[in-house]
């Protein structure tokens, strides 16, 4: 045992090896010490026991704020952005509806919801994720909720993210690491929360937890952490089945830089063997999927089609790369920022990163689903990765390297970029990501908790049933996979629920419309529509704050002068009351309004291409539709001198 004080800082250190010890920048002992040494005693003799506290958050100030504040800044706001996804806006079944019953409670199989899943009985058909099983399974240890759990599993999973730029930070410049915090912080920010990176957000999925640990893989290889390497390469080949060969891929810069003399921390036998493993992990995890469970055919109908690429000509290559430029600024800006990069440091090797992901932008420009052009969602990651592989490259391999604190702020500007290619691709999706990130709504949870159980303990007032996308991501535990809307689908359903928000609504209250679903509830707080053949029975709605109207105003938003009570829809003043009837064929229909007031009724009325002034209780509109893309508005407004009041709307196709 060696026993060193030093009387200016009061600190006594017990080391069972020589070690070098730094006490504010001072060497307190000077020795040579092998890598692994193991401290009995380190404390603080005499002084304030509130100064040493102090002290440890100054000395800890580069972790706290470049490494544990982003990532728990972006955690939190992941995990914020789930629970508005699916208490204050309209849910995704597929893929975070899915991906929430997948996680939560699922068994060993990982049995993925049927309403969202009927294609495969284990969700290891689809993709091979352990990891997910390890989560399913704490599940059953939390009173949690499902869509409080996944929220949970998607802050988790970006955690990499944010504390990258951090691993690689503290191993860089250690002589200036005060000195350029506040650079450095800033570049762990601009990282975390890149265009890039919010681009995953808006989409919920497990996969994109691997571009981080991908750059983790790299800054632990490269910093010589030989532990932490097989660590984060296990976690990323647990992700998914290609795990392994995507930090293979990220990679190959590194290998091709050694075998061109770049001095460098890992030998090639090292790097070598590390691909080999990411490769094997994948190799394995394929075989398992194959020996244990049926896979379901992902490639073939998605990006190789049948037979493969037999759908790709010059037309559409040229379409898609035409489309790749108005839509992917988000890619290709920090793409054109690093060759800036590379052009003003003289330095091509900068542009690795990028190279390496050729093959997968060819993959997916090519693919069968056109959505894969545009790299949606978690299949912008080896982009997040060659993002990263210009701090990476600049700090331990460029062979003229800039100083740290303006090689952070390089990739700082590099990572904003993306986020400006972000905000010019697809602005609202920007700004509706980074609003449900800051800001939550909690007061909708507990409504939406009590429909969901509303539905499954009066399951048999409500007769058949079906329900919109957003409804089933909600409901998914009480739901067959019949009951998933589909429009003309015989016989038609007694009930139908949908969200007023959800994307081809329009379509949905069209078809509650013409299959005589006169009477809707909306249940306040949530945006969920109900809508039936007759009013449901009051303990249906037990609880709950609703709003009956007719159907045709289901979709109508109050505006001045607008009231709705059990009565019905009340115009209190003459200001036009409007809105849409839904997506209806082309044809020709009826619209009756059956009308009540203290006064003589006087109204006008529009609706599609008519337009009639009534007198009477009952007013009778016919109109046409032609065209299938029109959504015919209406528009009310009343001339009574006391409040109007619409007691029923029915909607009737004409032969």
């Amino acid at each position: 045992m060696i026993e060193v004080s030093d009387p200016d800082t009061n600190v006594v250190v017990v080391a069972k090896k020589p070690t070098t010890i730094r006490v504010n920048e001072a060497p307190l002992l000077a020795a040579r010490a092998p890598s692994r040494v193991a401290f009995s005693i380190v404390k603080q003799v005499d002084g304030d026991r509130g100064h040493g506290a102090k002290r440890w958050m100054i000395a800890h100030a580069p972790l706290l704020l470049a490494g544990v504040l982003p990532a728990l800044m972006l955690s939190l706001g992941v995990g914020r952005f789930i629970l508005n996804h699916f208490f204050a806006r309209a849910p995704l079944l597929l893929d975070s509806g899915l991906l929430s019953g997948v996680a939560y409670r699922s068994g060993v199989a990982l049995v993925p919801p049927i309403i969202g899943c009927d294609y495969a009985t284990s969700f290891y058909q689809v993709y091979f994720s352990p990891v997910i099983g390890v989560l399913s399974g704490l599940s059953y240890l939390v009173p949690v909720n499902r869509i409080e759990w996944f929220a949970f599993v998607q802050a988790l999973v970006y955690v990499p993210l944010g504390i990258t730029v951090y691993a690689l930070a503290s191993r860089v410049g250690p002589e200036c690491a005060r000195r350029r915090l506040p650079i450095t912080v800033l570049a762990a920010f601009a990282f975390a929360f890149s265009g890039a990176v919010l681009w995953m957000v808006g989409y919920p999925h497990y996969e994109a937890a691997s571009p981080g640990l991908t750059c983790l893989v790299l800054v632990a290889l490269m910093t010589g952490r030989t532990r932490m390497t097989w660590i984060w390469l296990g976690l990323a080949a647990t992700v998914r089945q290609d795990g392994g060969v995507h930090i293979a891929v990220a990679l190959l810069p590194v290998l091709y830089l050694q075998w061109r003399g770049v001095a460098m921390a890992p030998s090639r036998r090292r790097i070598v063997a590390t691909i080999g493993i990411a490769v094997a992990a994948s190799v394995v995890a394929f075989a398992l999927q194959k020996l244990l469970f049926t896979p379901v055919d992902r490639l073939g109908p998605v990006y190789l089609g049948t037979p493969p690429y037999a759908h790709v000509t010059w037309d559409l290559v040229a379409a898609r790369a035409r489309a790749f430029a108005a839509d992917s600024q988000v890619v290709y800006y920090p793409f054109l920022a690093t060759v800036f990069v590379a052009i003003l440091r003289r330095d091509a090797r900068y542009l690795l990163g990028w190279a390496v992901t050729v093959p997968w932008f060819v993959f997916n420009l090519l693919a069968f689903d056109q959505a894969k052009s545009l790299f949606w969602a978690y299949a912008i990651g080896p982009f997040i990765v060659a993002m990263f592989w210009v701090y990476l490259y600049g700090a331990l391999l460029a062979p003229l390297r800039m100083r740290p604190g303006v090689l952070e702020l390089v990739f700082a500007l590099v990572c904003i970029s993306s986020t400006v290619g972000h905000a010019r691709s697809l602005p609202d999706a920007l700004r509706l990501t980074a609003h449900d990130m800051l800001i939550a709504r909690p007061k909708d949870r507990a409504v939406v908790h009590a429909f969901v159980d509303a539905l499954h303990d009066h399951r048999a007032a409500l007769g058949r049933l079906e329900v919109d996308y957003a409804v089933a991501a909600l409901a998914q535990e009480h739901l067959r996979l019949d009951e998933a809307w589909s429009a003309g689908r015989t016989p038609r359903p007694e009930t139908l629920m949908f969200h007023d928000h959800a994307h081809g609504v329009s379509e949905v209250i069209a078809d509650a419309l013409t299959s005589g679903l006169d009477t809707c509830v909306r249940i306040l707080e949530t945006g969920i529509v109900v809508c039936s053949r007759a009013p449901l029975p009051p303990e249906v709605f037990t609880g709950l704050d609703t709003e009956r109207r007719p159907a045709s105003f289901a979709l109508a938003r109050r505006s001045a002068g607008v009231e709705v009570d059990e009565r019905g829809v009340v115009l209190l003043t003459s200001y036009p009351f409007g809105g849409a009837l839904g997506a209806l064929a082309p044809g020709r229909y009826e619209w009756t309004l059956s009308l009540a007031a203290t006064a003589p009724i006087s109204a006008h009325i529009e609706v599609g291409d008519a337009a009639v002034d009534t007198h009477g209780e009952r007013a009778v509109i016919p109109f046409s539709v032609g065209d299938a893309d029109e959504q015919p508005r209406f528009r009310i407004r009343s001339r009574t001198a006391a409040p109007l009041v619409i007691t029923s709307a029915q909607l009737r196709r004409l032969p």
